[in-house]
């Protein structure tokens, strides 16, 4: 193996990923006897490149000035016959990362990043070039970017296809490409009725081991016609990749969705490969009849894993202790340990939690922690956090009964508290945002008005932050924007580790 010939390891590396070869080529640049290893590996690394291609199929009455373009550009005898598409394929460096018009050469070192088949939207006239379908053909079959390659995941759409004639167009290219893309998406009426388009779908479900995500809109399955055999059978498998499946609004039969539950509940209840299957069926007339649930949540015998239910259809998420019934005992334990934690979460990284419980149970909570009132019967008194800065919210779930939602609801900021409260921290120590009560917190999360938001975001490695100054000048407010919250968080200054001061950013302009 140290001895190989250059030409003969060039071509056992083509097959591998990039991850691989960066392995290689540095466990080789240690010994020489693996030179031909190292230049192989570098070269290829070097080399490789990604291809971003949209196909779009023009209308019939485009197709005769699509092949007198083409005549005219590249001085070819154009036939009205041929089947022509107007093609855009740019190429992407692994390394750069920059896209341009690709040149069709040295196509042994390209792979297919997103690939995408249409027939309408707007196109860029002066971009796409007028193509023989069959020399689209040879790209389209070009190896697949995985995600040991790409940072990104590969993924082929279909996207508004309807005439018959553009049907057939796109599934002949469809055909052509490799069954390893991890996102799949055909948005077309033919879908359930189209022979080809049927097909395909059974083919791209029988190489499920590289999908991740796979979705069928705008079309239905005519009962019988639904691949019903080929999703039970992905729940016999064990998966270390999620998958997503959306399929068309068709209720598939009874006895299948109760052979995927009775399959799972015999299983090991293996959760590393997350499954999701969307297909819009009412599956609550099963859960009530033959499981006598009606929460949500399908605990496994293993507690390893749930099914989570809903008017979409069913995936398979970790087991959490809420997934199977809870009393008042429990709910008094997460409220204990939500006080004594920053507030962020209920329980465990959840903002909210839906539990289930019996009535009894949630009469036990009322007179701990109520009275309701006559306008909502439902909901229990918020219970403030020690901090001031959240409070919990339980009610009753009117959608599933018998069952209990509890969620954080954040305190509300004006421009005046906001000041307020970085004054108060910049007279103390800095140490912690909120010294209440001898409740100590390094960190909290408000709500607030973004157009009164007093400090300036800047964008750091892709997130927006502020920055407020302490006068002692070792520690920092850090201000993080997530969605609608707001996260202040104490960070402290190592002025060992700052090469290039920016007080500005860091302190604020005075």
């Amino acid at each position: 193996m140290d001895l190989l010939p250059y030409d003969l390891v060039h071509h056992l590396v083509q097959f591998l990923p990039r991850t691989d070869l960066k392995t290689i080529a540095k466990a080789a640049s240690e010994r020489l006897e693996l030179s031909n290893w190292k230049l192989v590996a570098e070269h290829h690394l070097k080399e490789r490149y990604l291809l971003t291609v949209d196909v779009y199929i023009p209308y019939e009455h485009e197709f005769q000035t699509a092949a007198k373009r083409r005549k005219l550009e590249e001085g070819e005898k154009a036939s009205d016959e041929k089947e022509m598409v107007l093609v855009l394929v740019q190429r992407r460096s692994f390394i750069r990362g920059s896209a341009y018009r690709w040149d069709f050469k040295r196509m042994k070192y390209a792979s297919l990043g997103d690939v995408r088949i249409h027939s309408r939207g707007w196109i860029d006239r002066k971009q796409h070039r007028p193509c023989d379908v069959q020399k689209m053909l040879p790209i389209l079959s070009l190896p697949v970017a995985t995600r040991a390659d790409s940072f990104v995941k590969s993924s082929f759409c279909v996207d508004n296809i309807s005439s018959s004639r553009d049907i057939d167009l796109a599934m002949k290219m469809a055909e052509a490409v490799q069954k390893t893309f991890a996102k799949i998406n055909v948005w077309t009426s033919a879908v359930g009725t189209h022979p080809r388009a049927n097909s395909f779908i059974r083919d791209y479900i029988n190489h499920q081991a590289f999908l991740e995500d796979m979705r069928f809109s705008c079309g239905v399955f005519p009962r019988g016609r639904l691949p019903e055999d080929k999703i039970v059978s992905l729940f016999k498998e064990r998966r270390t990749t999620p998958l997503t499946m959306h399929l068309p609004a068709e209720t598939p039969s009874y006895p299948k969705i109760q052979e995927i539950l009775e399959h799972w509940k015999n299983s090991d209840g293996y959760v590393a490969g997350h499954k999701e299957l969307v297909m819009y069926a009412n599956i609550w007339p099963i859960l009530r009849r033959e499981w006598q649930n009606d929460h949500g949540y399908l605990a496994h015998p293993t507690k390893r894993s749930s099914l989570r239910f809903s008017n979409r259809g069913f995936e398979i998420v970790k087991f959490e202790p809420w997934h199977l019934p809870v009393n008042s005992d429990w709910i008094d334990s997460v409220i204990e340990n939500w006080k004594k934690s920053d507030g962020f979460f209920v329980f465990k990284g959840n903002h909210d939690i839906q539990v289930r419980m019996k009535d009894e149970e949630w009469d036990k909570l009322v007179d701990k922690y109520g009275p309701t009132t006559r306008s909502k019967p439902d909901f229990l008194p918020a219970i403030r956090h020690p901090s001031r800065f959240g409070s919990l919210q339980i009610r009753k779930d009117r959608r599933h009964r018998p069952g209990s939602a509890i969620e954080i609801k954040r305190r509300f900021l004006t421009d005046a508290g906001l000041g307020i409260l970085t004054s108060k921290w910049e007279k103390s120590s800095g140490e912690f945002v909120v010294d209440v009560n001898q409740h100590k917190l390094k960190k909290i999360e408000i709500r607030m008005d973004p157009d009164t938001f007093r400090y300036t975001f800047y964008n750091i490695n892709g997130q927006c932050e502020a920055f407020v100054g302490h006068p002692k000048e070792n520690v920092r407010l850090m201000v993080k924007e997530i969605g609608p919250i707001y996260r202040f968080a104490v960070v402290p200054i190592d002025t060992e580790e700052v090469d290039d001061w920016n007080l500005d950013l860091l302190f604020g302009s005075e």
